[in-house]
């Protein structure tokens, strides 16, 4: 009779452990078992949720009553993993409480442990307990995500963490700063942190947070300064920058849906307009955050994305993919988000996408826009710029979304401004804003022609105080191009803000030499066709 009765309990929770993936429908009796223990079960849950309920209205010190909540807490998780979303859910508030309150560094240190397996063992039965909330949809509170569980376990780890170079980690990232320079030694617990984070962003794509992003950019950076002499590193830094600078693009370009392009964004017409305003502002806050990282940290490591490492890099890896035209297309798409088209492994995979491609043209996983483009760029560089802005129309018809359009124009200006070709640099920036008014990259490439272009040499019978004077004047003209940016493109912000900082407002004309000339700042001033606010310095 025993070993029937052992052989029946066996055969209940085989079952429900084939059924863990689907339990929808399913009553607490048959998520906990039979006979003494489902009661044993049913205690224990009891018991946890009453000291947890004490603890948190404060009916008992808070480190005392989690305490006591541990052991009835721990059974039910052994013995009925999959009673409920609750369960994880208190457990994980109560062992994060405890990991950061407990009063011994070994108290600390266990419940610190014991917060990291139960995130583990909820993404385990993350579809087995979703089941369960099906009737109340998606938005139900119990549902969630691998990804936001990740999030939230790699957030826990590295707030709550013991581990004195991951709090380390965790106090530089609070008080970032990109005026002081910090070593954070590499160890395997900041390596699983950045495993995490990647994991995480992987599973969200777009749906991760700012705050993901900011701590992800912060590891990703760190782990490649520790390793700056290895080019395994050095490619993940690159993959990693350009993973995160796509999403906070992606989330910035979105704020833009909330403010019409026609309107300045201090307008104040409406209820209506005023909150799609501040769904921007937040939008903006959230993800220019990260994304000023992300380029501070890449534009101050050169190195990474250096024409040296990349052509080095590159040149092996197209020379095992020359035949495919896929591959190809991807290594040129990245050199192009890098801006790195000048280098050459760019005009040697053009050139390898030419002769791979197949007859006809677009085909497969890239198209013939791409080709033209990368072809384009070529000639440029060689100075054939006629052929160049042949291939560069046919790349432009060839090319369905205006909004594509508009970036390879944009690139097409950069390289031509990198060669001096001001006015095909003017004519290319102005066509690219004509397909796509929002995309701030060609605003400031025309804001730096404006200060580019201002005159530097006295002029006959002019004093060098008339040339500071127009100077100041285009410094100002070009603000005013950058902060057109800054409006119609909140993604450029943190650009615009640099240049005006470092090139544009250091060359405004002297506050204490425009009293002699009876100026005042905000009047209206002109020079070389260009009428401005005046700014001063």
């Amino acid at each position: 009779m025993k070993r029937i009765i052992t052989f029946l309990l066996t055969l209940v929770l085989v079952s429900i452990g084939m059924s863990a993936q689907s339990l929808k429908g399913t009553t607490m009796e048959q998520r906990i078992g039979h006979g003494m223990d489902s009661i044993l079960v049913r205690r224990a849950y009891e018991t946890f949720e009453s000291y947890y309920a004490k603890g948190v209205n404060e009916e008992m010190a808070v480190d005392s009553a989690f305490l006591y909540a541990y052991e009835p807490w721990l059974y039910v998780y052994n013995n009925a993993p999959y009673i409920n979303a609750t369960l994880y859910k208190h457990g994980i508030w109560m062992w994060h409480t405890l990991a950061k309150e407990g009063k011994t560094p070994k108290i600390r240190q266990f419940f610190f442990d014991r917060l990291m397996d139960t995130y583990d063992k909820r993404i385990d039965n993350l579809e087995a307990i979703n089941s369960l909330y099906d009737e109340e949809g998606a938005e139900s509170r119990f549902v969630t995500t691998k990804g936001d569980l990740i999030c939230e376990k790699a957030q826990n780890f590295l707030q709550y963490n013991p581990d004195s170079v991951v709090k380390f980690a965790y106090e530089t990232y609070q008080s970032a700063s990109g005026d002081k320079k910090v070593d954070i030694p590499w160890t395997d617990e900041m390596e699983t942190l950045y495993q995490m984070y990647k994991g995480a962003i992987g599973d969200l794509g777009r749906s991760t947070k700012g705050y993901t992003l900011a701590y992800y950019v912060h590891t990703y950076y760190y782990r490649y300064i520790s390793h700056k002499s290895d080019s395994v590193y050095a490619r993940d830094f690159i993959n990693d920058y350009i993973l995160a600078k796509d999403l906070c693009t992606f989330f910035l370009d979105s704020a833009k849906q909330y403010i019409p392009s026609d309107q300045e964004l201090t307008a104040e017409d409406s209820i209506r307009f005023q909150k799609e305003l501040a769904i921007q502002e937040s939008i903006v806050n959230e993800y220019t955050y990260p994304m000023q990282w992300a380029d501070f940290y890449f534009e101050s490591n050169p190195e990474a994305a250096s024409p040296e490492f990349l052509n080095d890099f590159f040149t092996k890896q197209i020379e095992t993919y020359k035949n495919d035209p896929a591959y190809l297309a991807w290594v040129l798409n990245l050199l192009e988000n890098l801006g790195r088209t000048e280098i050459e492994v760019y005009d040697k995979t053009s050139d390898y996408l030419a002769a791979a491609r197949p007859a006809g043209g677009a085909s497969g996983k890239y198209s013939q826009d791409k080709l033209l483009f990368s072809q384009a760029i070529k000639y440029m560089k060689e100075g054939d710029f006629f052929t160049a802005k042949e291939s560069l129309t046919e790349c432009i018809e060839a090319t369905e979304k205006t909004e594509q359009k508009a970036k390879y124009l944009y690139q097409a200006a950069a390289v031509a401004y990198s060669n001096g070709r001001l006015q095909d640099a003017r004519e290319y920036a102005n066509k690219s804003i004509s397909f796509n008014k929002n995309y701030g990259e060609p605003y400031l490439l025309l804001a730096d022609l404006i200060f580019r272009t201002a005159p530097r040499s006295r002029g006959k019978g002019q004093s060098i105080d008339q040339v500071y004077w127009n100077i100041g004047i285009y410094a100002c003209a070009a603000t005013d191009k950058a902060e057109q940016a800054m409006r119609v493109d909140p993604s450029c912000r943190s650009k615009a803000q640099l240049r005006i900082a470092r090139n544009y407002a250091p060359n405004y004309y002297p506050k204490s030499e425009a009293f002699f000339r009876g100026a005042k700042a905000g009047q209206t001033v002109s020079a070389g066709g260009y009428t401005t606010r005046l700014r001063l310095k």
